[in-house]
């Protein structure tokens, strides 16, 4: 679902091209820079199966409708949560909460034609969404984490979390964000995580021009 890129400055490698080192010293830093990427995957992740974790583990354990008290405490879990919503199993929202917003002239709104309700629907299983831009309570750019709702063995509609994107940036370590440029995208492109030089939370993302891919021939040359 989210694909990650990582890039190494040209001026590393003129760095090391001007210590005289060679192509067993290079390998050795791009080794390195792959097990930082590995355990930033691991993490995230880690952080993702814990946010279905804990929509499920309601849906589970509450036998009656989720009430908008349920939902004010999941979004108080965790500082990177900003809304929560139910709906029924027409995509009409039952209830709502996120902190400071007007939830009462919601009305009748559907979130039919998300992705989050009309695939969990069909698929019955959790799921964790593209990013998306807010509308009706809100314009923040987000992804959503949802879970259907299974009463008497039938569809009652799902359970939805949504988590700011502009809040990964604290949830991930950024050291030596001047060697290593790690970029978090996910399948429509737009980034969800990295450091704020390689383009705006949310936006689409491009590869800058001064990090294009190794060339083979520069391996070659080193040696």
């Amino acid at each position: 679902r989210v694909g990650l890129y990582t890039a190494i400055p040209a001026t590393l490698l003129i760095t090391l091209g001007l210590n005289g080192l060679t192509s067993l010293e290079l390998v050795k830093q791009m080794v390195h820079y792959q097990n930082e990427i590995n355990s930033l995957k691991d993490n995230i992740e880690l952080k993702l199966k814990d946010y279905i974790v804990k929509i499920e583990t309601i849906v589970n354990t509450t036998e009656k409708q989720v009430t908008k008290n349920t939902l004010k405490l999941l979004v108080e879990q965790s500082s990177e949560f900003i809304s929560s919503l139910v709906t029924d199993n027409n995509g009409i929202v039952r209830d709502f909460y996120k902190v400071d917003a007007n939830t009462n002239n919601i009305g009748n709104l559907s979130v039919a034609d998300r992705p989050y309700f009309y695939l969990v629907k069909q698929t019955k299983t959790s799921f964790i969404s593209d990013t998306f831009k807010g509308r009706s309570l809100g314009d923040d750019q987000l992804f959503a984490v949802s879970t259907p709702i299974i009463r008497e063995n039938k569809f009652d509609g799902v359970l939805q979390l949504a988590i700011k994107l502009n809040s990964l940036l604290t949830l991930f370590d950024k050291h030596n964000d001047s060697i290593s440029h790690r970029i978090l995208i996910d399948k429509s492109g737009r980034k969800v995580w990295g450091n704020n030089v390689s383009g705006d939370i949310g936006s689409v993302w491009t590869r800058p021009k001064d990090s294009e891919p190794m060339k083979d021939t520069l391996l070659r040359k080193s040696i």
